[in-house]
């Protein structure tokens, strides 16, 4: 759910204020894993709702084009070359424990597809930033716990799936949890998923919903990029958001890991679209 308006006013010089209310995580911000998976199963009852029947709203002001927003394929053609030689460097291929200068090329040059499978899928309506940093565990006064959600400007149509690669990908990014703990947010993150969507009603191929999450994990390749100049020593700073007290060894660390993560979530989204015939 949404953080209540409480007022809305405008000033002389035309600027909008919003007053919310005041929501306060009643884990203090730091989340247990059954947090996480409840939240995603929150998520998945809100897209769920946009899948089996209510229709997609369209305001003029809902957010279009979100993948495109998020890949920025018109910018591949300058990037191309850059990550090559960065990705080439004899630093990036010490680091990564995968063939780098194959890998972050291939990933740059499959963007287009990565959007074009994503617009192919069921599409629902997505806050797209529901990341750990703008969503709130607040226990209500039967003992449940809702997620409340804050910052909806990019609010807008989206493809199932979706929603959850910014809770899992862009939680570690912000620096708000551990990239070692990938795998283990994946797994509770896109089973709680699962559960809310089939909350709502909906049946679709959970194969389906896990082409969604991980082509649009892959839609990040700025992180890599990234990582491969922070590694490559052009001066590009290794902070994660929020966690901006790690030593640069440690921030490079994860972002390494979250790179990885990109990675393995590309060949898995190349996969399942292999197997849905999307692609040769």
């Amino acid at each position: 759910m949404a953080a209540r308006a409480l007022d809305v006013t405008e000033d002389v010089h035309g600027t909008t204020w919003l007053w919310l209310e005041d929501v306060v995580d009643s884990f203090g911000g730091e989340w247990p894993p059954a947090q996480y998976r409840r939240a995603a199963r929150h998520l998945g009852q809100f897209n769920g709702a946009y899948l089996t029947g209510r229709p997609l709203p369209a305001f003029p002001w809902l957010m279009p084009s979100w993948a495109e927003h998020h890949s920025e394929p018109w910018t591949i053609s300058e990037a191309l070359p850059q990550i090559e030689a960065l990705a080439s460097d004899a630093r990036a291929r010490r680091a990564f424990p995968v063939p780098i200068a194959d890998l972050a090329p291939q990933l740059l040059r499959d963007e287009p597809t990565f959007i074009g499978i994503l617009a192919r899928l069921p599409q629902t309506l997505c806050h797209h930033d529901a990341a750990h940093a703008n969503l709130f565990a607040r226990q209500c006064a039967d003992g449940t716990i809702e997620t409340v959600a804050i910052d909806w400007e990019a609010i807008g149509p989206g493809t199932v799936g979706a929603e959850i690669a910014t809770l899992v990908f862009g939680t570690m990014r912000r620096g708000d949890l551990s990239a070692k703990l990938a795998a283990d947010l994946d797994r509770d993150v896109f089973a709680g998923y699962l559960a809310g969507l089939c909350d709502a009603g909906w049946q679709g191929d959970p194969d389906l919903v896990r082409l969604g999450y991980t082509a649009a994990v892959a839609l990040r390749w700025f992180l890599l990029r990234g990582t491969l100049r922070a590694l490559t020593g052009d001066g590009t700073p290794a902070i994660r958001g929020h966690a901006s007290t790690e030593s640069r060894e440690r921030a490079l660390e994860q972002f390494i890991l979250l790179s990885l993560f990109l990675l393995e979530c590309a060949d898995e989204a190349r996969r399942l679209a292999r197997r849905f015939a999307m692609i040769p």
